[in-house]
């Protein structure tokens, strides 16, 4: 089979709906789903584009249909915390974060992301 390859916006609506069909299946089975982010206060791109924030999270909060009991947060890139998972959805409990952990510093690089039209 020849494959033809993607153009960047072809690969970007993919992953979209790769995030979208990914979510949904997810929420589905309506228990506790745990993501991996960097740590608070910068858990999230500050531009508020990313297929987690305009695609998985709406879907997973029950925007579409069911929602999962409860979204839980990991933050593996600091060495200590890699099991300490937090809720943050339907409450977020950072201040358990802060807690155990304080601030660390961790330099996080977002890109900049336009937050386009959502699949919902």
């Amino acid at each position: 089979m020849l494959m033809v390859p993607k153009s960047s916006k072809q690969w970007s609506r993919y992953m979209k709906g790769a995030s979208a069909m990914y979510a949904y299946h997810i929420a589905q089975d309506g228990g506790v789903v745990t993501i991996l982010s960097p740590p608070p206060p910068s858990r999230f791109n500050p531009f508020g584009g990313s297929n987690y924030q305009t695609l998985e999270e709406p879907i997973l909060k029950g925007e579409l249909g069911p929602s999962v009991l409860k979204i839980e947060i990991v933050h593996p890139e600091i060495h200590d915390a890699q099991d300490f998972r937090y809720q943050l959805w339907p409450k977020d409990e950072k201040h358990l974060w802060y807690n155990k952990f304080g601030r660390p510093s961790v330099d996080t690089h977002w890109r900049h992301v336009v937050a386009s039209r959502s699949l919902l």
